[in-house]
C-alpha cells in the first residue's frame, strides 16, 4: 500500500516537472519571437516608413520644382547675365606696367600731378566657387566650380592739382572703366596757389580666369625721355620751379607778365613778342586777381592765337577764330613773375591755357612768390607743359 502510494506521488511530482518545463519553452518561444522577429521586423518597418515620408517629400517637392521649371530657366538666365555684368566690371589682371599707365593716364586726364607712386604686389583675396551648398539633397557640395580668383592691388599716391581738377580726380576714380576704390585719403587745399594735395590709397581689382586672358604684352605709344622725370607732363607743380623749360627764356612766343601793380610796367600785361607795333598787348593795373584765358589753334603753316583779360580780347574782332601768327621751333608762353611786395599785393592770374594746335605749348614761369604765386593754372585743355 504504502509503495503504490509512492508511486502515485512519484508519478505526480513527474507531469508537475513536465508542466513547467513546457511552461518555459513557451515563454523562451514568444520572447525570441520578440526579440528575434517582432521587434526586427518593427525597425524595418520604422525605417521603411521613414524612406517613404522622406520620398513622399522629396517627390512633392520635386513636382513644384517641374511646375516651375520655365520659371526656373529663366531665372537662370538672368542672373547667369547679372553675374556676367557683375564679372565684367573687374580687370581681367594687373601688374606694375599696367599700373603705371593707370597713374599717367590719371594725370592726363585730370591734369593732375602725380610725385610720388608706390605699387604693391598683387595679392590673391578671393577663391570663387567656395560656397557651401545649402540644398539638402546636396548637403556638403559646393555651389559650383570655377576656376576664377580675385586680386587686389594697393597703390599710394602722393598727388597735386587745382581745386576743379582734385573733383574730376575723384570723380575719375569712382567711375573708372574697373572696379577701383579709394581706401584712404587725405586732402589739403593752398590758398596762395588754389591748390589741394595730399595721398591717396587706392585698392584695384582684378579677376583672373581660363576665359578671361589678361593682355600683359608691351604696351606702347608711351612717350620716353624727359628732362627731368620728377616734373609732371600735364601740370605744374604751382611753385614756379625753374628746373626746366629754360630754353623758353630765350625762344617764346607770348609773355605774360606779372608784377606788383605798384609797379611801373602794371600788374599783367600780355602780348605777342615780335609785335613792334604792340597792337597784340594787353595790360591790367588793379590789384586784383584776373581770370586769363590764352588759346592756341591750327596745323603747319597756319597758327592762330587769341586770348582775354577781364573782357578785354586780342583780337578784338574775329576773337574766335584768333589772330595769325607764326610760332618758333616750340610753341611757348614766357611767364616772368615776382615775389609780393608785401600783404597787400594782390596782383596775379587765374590762367586757362586751350591747346587746340598740332604743337606742345610749353609754359615757363620765372621768379613766382614761393609761398603765395601770382601764376595759378586754374585749367588746360590739349597738350600743355608747365615750367
Amino acid at each position: 500500500m504504502e509503495e503504490e502510494q509512492l508511486i502515485e506521488t512519484k508519478k505526480s511530482s513527474s507531469g508537475g516537472d513536465t508542466k513547467i518545463l513546457l511552461i518555459v519553452l513557451a515563454v523562451l518561444i514568444v520572447f525570441c519571437a520578440y526579440f528575434f522577429g517582432y521587434r526586427n521586423l518593427t525597425a524595418m518597418n520604422d525605417k521603411l516608413d521613414s524612406e517613404i515620408k522622406a520620398l513622399n517629400t522629396r517627390y512633392s517637392n520635386l513636382k513644384i520644382m517641374e511646375a516651375n521649371v520655365d520659371q526656373y530657366e529663366a531665372d537662370t538666365v538672368t542672373y547667369n547675365s547679372s553675374f556676367d555684368n557683375i564679372v565684367a566690371q573687374y580687370d581681367t589682371g594687373y601688374s606694375q606696367e599696367h599700373s603705371i599707365m593707370f597713374i599717367n593716364d590719371m594725370e592726363k586726364t585730370n591734369e593732375t600731378w602725380v610725385s610720388n607712386a608706390s605699387l604693391g604686389d598683387s595679392n590673391d583675396v578671393y577663391t570663387f566657387g567656395q560656397i557651401t551648398s545649402t540644398n539638402p539633397y546636396g548637403s556638403g557640395g559646393t555651389v559650383y566650380t570655377s576656376d576664377y580668383k580675385g586680386y587686389q592691388t594697393v597703390l599710394g599716391l602722393t598727388y597735386r592739382c587745382t581745386y576743379e581738377d582734385f573733383k574730376k580726380l575723384l570723380d575719375y576714380i569712382n567711375n573708372y572703366d574697373y572696379k577701383c576704390t579709394i581706401e584712404s585719403l587725405s586732402a589739403a587745399y593752398e590758398a596762395g596757389s588754389g591748390l589741394v594735395m595730399g595721398n591717396i590709397t587706392l585698392d584695384t581689382f582684378a579677376i583672373t580666369g581660363e576665359d578671361r586672358p589678361f593682355d600683359n604684352e608691351t604696351i606702347n605709344g608711351v612717350t620716353q625721355g624727359t628732362e627731368n622725370i620728377f616734373l609732371s607732363e600735364y601740370s605744374t607743380d604751382g611753385s614756379g620751379s625753374d628746373s626746366a623749360g629754360n630754353n623758353i627764356i630765350t625762344d617764346y612766343d607770348l609773355y605774360l607778365t606779372l608784377q606788383s601793380s605798384t609797379s611801373n610796367v602794371g600788374a599783367l600785361t600780355i602780348g605777342l613778342r615780335n609785335d613792334a607795333s604792340g597792337v597784340s598787348v594787353i595790360k591790367n593795373a588793379d590789384n586784383t586777381v584776373k581770370d586769363v584765358t590764352i588759346k592756341f589753334t591750327g596745323t603747319v603753316g597756319s597758327y592762330c592765337v587769341s586770348y582775354e583779360i577781364d573782357g578785354v580780347t586780342f583780337p578784338e574782332e574775329e576773337y574766335e577764330a584768333g589772330a595769325l601768327f607764326e610760332p618758333g621751333d616750340i610753341l611757348s608762353i614766357l611767364v616772368p613773375s615776382s615775389s609780393r611786395t608785401d600783404d597787400d599785393d594782390l596782383s596775379g592770374a587765374n590762367v586757362t591755357l586751350i591747346n587746340e594746335s598740332d604743337m606742345q605749348l610749353q609754359v615757363k614761369v620765372t621768379n613766382d612768390d614761393p609761398e603765395n604765386p601770382r601764376f595759378v593754372l586754374e585749367k588746360s585743355e590739349g597738350d600743355v607743359v608747365v615750367y
